[in-house]
């Protein structure tokens, strides 16, 4: 740990040399109040200095040596805890990523406890609805945000979500601070503690007012025009160019709207993922923290695809198999040997494309549907038939019937109708359940 040799020692080695200049009357305290039988809260973290002059992170614990009931000596242990230092720094710059994301994404970031009280309300809910974070901390949905008329209906909503596992999406009317009345998109999942427990909501808001009123003032133009084309030859002719520049507007509107829709689509992925997983993270921390250390490393990595691919349309297979690497270690310490996932593909698929994060959402999706054990794993296989790429995994549904999330078949399903024809093929075919889903 340190190039000390026993030679070194034997020569006479000052225990203060182990560490830098500078923390050295520290470590020399600390090694009196022990030899004075003294373990009050001494600070044992420091930096070790190796004989060629490289310094790293250590910790230090050290207990007195007792002959005959008097104090003889010291003796101490040095753990050297550069891995622990270098994850707890990728950590920290996880967080201030995804701490940066929540500040300046355009979409209202709301989270609520079980009784529907806000406990967190980021910048863009702040302009949407026109409360400051202060203002709305503690307070209940329905004096803020939701009209009289809807709140029945928005209670039987929140209900339904908090008693499932997966999220649901839903577009109602909302009231701003001004009184305006607003109509927002809402994607709603549920939030759990440690033990599997619901504790609460998380909300992303996206506030459709203005769009609204676009379609409808379209609809109202495109009506009073095809009114007066059927009354007049004269007037059609008169409205014909505006009539074409309203129907290049609708058309431009209706793209504009699909490619919204896609966006939708795709971003449904990333707060389903990282609610999971950071669900799976609080548990193994209380439980097997030497674990958690190792699923952290292996959720960043992850959640740097996800980062680093949310704005592409599609990635290659083996851009989308790397990933699947990290997020089947990630499956390995939460089902600890009950699953497995086989990959079979020749080279020569690895360039053809898929949509991102395709294959987490198929496997998810078995283990959702599926029950298993260590004596009856849950197989998953994945491997090429043609031009498409095949998901399959044995049947072993549970009993119980499982709510579906709205994030997996027809999540893909609908996101490859924006480059191929081709269908996603889903079903039972024997005692498996296959997926087969477009190469492109």
């Amino acid at each position: 740990m340190f190039g000390i040799s026993e030679a070194d020692i034997r020569k006479g080695l000052p225990a203060s040399s182990m560490v830098v200049p500078e923390q050295r009357n520290r470590l020399l305290n600390n090694f009196n109040q022990v030899m004075n039988l003294k373990y009050g809260e001494l600070e044992n973290e420091y930096r070790g200095l190796r004989t060629d002059g490289t310094e790293f992170p250590i910790l230090i614990y050290g207990s007195a040596v007792l002959r005959d009931g008097k104090v003889a000596g010291n003796r101490g242990i040095v753990i050297d805890i550069t891995d622990r230092k270098n994850a707890e720094e990728e950590l920290r710059r996880v967080n201030e990523r995804l701490t940066l994301h929540f500040r300046q994404t355009p979409l209202a970031y709301i989270e609520w406890n079980e009784h529907l009280e806000v406990t967190d309300w980021n910048p863009a809910a702040e302009s949407i609805f026109g409360y400051t974070r202060e203002e709305v901390l503690g307070k209940h949905a329905f004096k803020l945000i939701v009209p009289l008329k809807v709140q029945a209906e928005i209670s039987r909503l929140s209900e339904s979500i908090l008693n499932q596992t997966g999220g649901q999406r839903n577009t109602n009317e909302n009231i701003s601070k001004q009184g305006h009345t607003i109509i927002c998109n809402w994607y709603n999942t549920p939030l759990k503690d440690h033990t599997g427990r619901v504790i609460g909501l998380a909300s992303l808001v996206q506030d459709i007012t203005e769009q609204k009123m676009l379609e409808a003032e379209l609809e109202k133009y495109v009506t009073v025009l095809e009114k007066n084309y059927s009354e007049s030859k004269i007037k059609v002719q008169t409205y014909s160019v505006e009539l074409e520049t309203r129907k290049n507007e609708l058309l431009r509107l209706q793209k504009e709207n699909l490619q919204s829709q896609f966006e939708t689509l795709r971003s449904q992925v990333n707060p389903h993922f990282l609610f999971n997983s950071l669900n799976v993270l609080t548990s193994l921390i209380k439980i097997e923290p030497d674990l958690a250390e190792q699923f952290t490393l292996r959720l960043s990595m992850v959640y740097r695809y996800v980062l680093e691919n949310k704005d592409k349309e599609v990635v290659s297979l083996e851009t989308e198999l790397d990933f699947l690497k990290a997020y089947t270690f990630l499956l390995d310490i939460r089902f600890s040997g009950k699953m497995k996932v086989v990959v079979s593909l020749l080279p020569e698929k690895l360039q053809m494309k898929v949509v991102p994060l395709a294959l987490q959402l198929l496997i998810e999706n078995a283990i959702k549907h599926n029950t298993f054990s260590k004596k009856q794993p849950l197989l998953v296989n994945v491997f090429s038939e043609g031009d498409y790429l095949v998901v399959e995994n044995n049947l072993q549904v549970r009993e119980s019937h499982v709510q579906s999330t709205g994030v997996g078949l027809n999540n893909i399903a609908s996101r490859y109708t924006y480059f191929t024809d081709r269908k996603t093929i889903s079903g039972v075919e024997g005692e498996k359940f296959v997926v087969k889903i477009p190469l492109l």
